[in-house]
């Protein structure tokens, strides 16, 4: 288990973090969506999303 030191370089050693990384760059593409494609995608906008942040807004613990 690993803990937090608060070092990044430590965290960048982490072979979770490591297999990670290398799994990313084997498979990445180069592909982007963009954030509005994506939204539209599941059927919202930025509109909407703003609309209910502003009907619900987050509460402080």
């Amino acid at each position: 288990m690993t803990t937090d030191s608060g070092n990044p370089r430590h965290d960048r050693q982490d072979p979770w973090d490591t297999t990670l990384i290398k799994l990313r760059q084997a498979t990445d593409n180069g592909h982007r969506t963009d954030l509005d494609d994506a939204l539209e995608a599941f059927g919202t906008s930025r509109d909407e999303l703003q609309a209910e942040l502003e009907a619900h807004p987050l509460r402080d613990s």
